[in-house]
């Protein structure tokens, strides 16, 4: 298989209250881009059972696979992302849990003034969101029509699913991508940063609900044939690469945090550009070295050495 065709199959797993036809616009862009993309319709009964059914489709697959899970499905990712055609994860607006760790474990104990999902007492087993609150906490950036049909359409999440404990994290030793929406009403903002922290993630934040996904299919594809990039030729390896020159001569290099930096509007509107105009990796060793953008004049952005200080610095790059 050459280097251009591998890790160009995709497979997508939900999260709780929905199903896979959320992930329609994501899966149109990338097949237009030439990606074989699979959409897992887990049950969301229990985590044992929704990793068993991403593993299925999985098996489906022939070679190297990106695997991305949104909310929930980033527990599934985390269990099921260590079958071997797995290359990489992509977490959106996820649940990234470390061994031991449930979809319970990290909700019990929310951040002061944080946002409490409006989680129905269970029922028969299942949960359900409050349909009257579902638009502002799940879907706020969504049309009022779009996001009452979601609501009326939920799901049921069966408790077991939230009780599923993580035997091995998969981003323990597979590269990982993280999505933050930044205007989440689920997960907030800060648990998703800290949980891409300690995966070691490479990270994307969007101004977004927690249903970026649907909201913006754009700058999730983005990311994800960003990873596609990033990974087909180092697939072996789980070490990180930052940014540590400037996009352009005249501009500020970013500090060892990678894109993050508190810079001024003309750094974020550069950077919103970047994330948005990836081309390609040029790989030296199977490590990736740089990085061009059509939208940079001539410049390249040159990556760090890899190394295993790398791996506690992800990249941030902003979006929207």
């Amino acid at each position: 298989m050459s280097a251009g065709s591998a890790a160009r199959k995709v497979v997508l797993v939900h999260g709780g209250f929905v199903d896979g036809s959320g992930w329609q616009a994501v899966y149109s862009i990338l097949t237009k881009d030439g990606y074989n993309v699979s959409v897992v319709q887990n049950p969301t009964l229990s985590l044992e059972g929704d990793t068993a059914a991403t593993r299925r489709v999985i098996d489906a697959q022939e070679g190297p696979v990106i695997l991305v899970g949104h909310s929930y499905g980033g527990a599934v990712i985390t269990e099921a992302g260590n079958h071997p055609n797995v290359v990489a994860l992509v977490y959106i607006a996820a649940f990234a849990p470390d061994k031991g760790e449930s979809v319970n474990t990290l909700i019990a104990n929310p951040p002061p003034g944080a946002p409490v999902p409006p989680i129905l007492p269970p029922k028969d087993g299942f949960l359900l969101l409050d349909r009257e609150k579902f638009a502002a906490s799940f879907a706020g950036d969504l049309p009022a029509e779009q996001a009452a049909f979601m609501a009326d359409s939920q799901v049921p999440w069966g408790v077991d699913a939230l009780g599923g404990s993580i035997t091995d994290p998969a981003w323990r030793t597979k590269p990982s991508w993280y999505l933050v929406a930044t205007e989440d009403r689920m997960i907030p903002p800060p648990a998703q940063r800290a949980m891409s922290e300690r995966a070691g993630s490479t990270v994307v934040e969007v101004a977004s609900s927690h249903a970026v996904y649907v909201s913006q299919p754009a700058a999730v594809a983005v990311l994800i044939e960003q990873e596609h990039l990033f990974v087909r030729n180092r697939v072996a390896h789980r070490y990180r690469a930052f940014v540590t020159v400037p996009i352009m001569a005249d501009e500020m290099t970013p500090d060892a945090e990678g894109l993050g930096g508190a810079h001024d509007m003309h750094e974020h509107a550069r950077r919103r550009e970047v994330a948005l105009e990836l081309l390609d990796i040029v790989t030296v060793d199977g490590f990736a070295t740089e990085t061009q953008y059509p939208h940079a004049g001539k410049s390249r952005v040159a990556w760090d050495s890899v190394d295993e200080r790398a791996e506690r610095l992800p990249q941030r790059v902003l979006v929207g």
